[in-house]
């Protein structure tokens, strides 16, 4: 699909939450008012990495398409993920294509529910861009991007 493009030219990548090690409320992620625009994406992956899942906790993980990034965001059916406590380091991932989002919704966010006891977890988003996105976020570190043979 993207034969001869550096990786780093057609991903955009999104941190939902701060840590792994911050333990999940039950919220969206990211936030209102930082729902993730896909506009201009060709694909969308949600990559969720479970750490520890509390005994007492059976998170649901539903992603939900939004009009505006501060709007009120409406669940996409069959992307539904129901945890159980014993898939500790386990990988829950969604794809998404753009195109068959709702009409006038271009925002993504995830929400997280029934976590109240200390369950862990890392939220990255993983956009497939037609070319290389205008920024990266500022979470990302100076030297993330590496390539062979060096480019200057």
């Amino acid at each position: 699909m993207y034969q001869g493009l550096h990786l780093a030219n057609a991903l955009k990548i999104v941190r939902a939450n701060a840590l792994a090690e911050t333990a999940l409320a039950a919220a969206k992620y990211p936030a209102s008012g930082a729902f993730v625009d896909v506009l201009g994406a060709r694909w969308v992956t949600i990559l969720v990495h479970l750490g520890t899942v509390h005994a007492s906790d059976t998170p649901a993980l539903q992603v939900q398409e939004v009009t505006a990034i501060n709007g009120t965001p409406v669940s996409i059916s069959g992307l539904l993920c129901e945890v159980a406590a014993n898939d500790d380091g386990e990988f829950v991932v969604f794809h998404i294509d753009p195109t068959y989002m709702t009409d006038g919704y271009r925002y993504l966010t995830l929400d997280v529910s029934d976590v109240a006891n200390g369950s862990f977890g890392d939220i990255t988003y993983l956009l497939y861009m037609d070319s290389q996105p205008a920024t990266q976020p500022a979470t990302l570190p100076s030297a993330s991007v590496f390539s062979l043979p060096a480019t200057s």
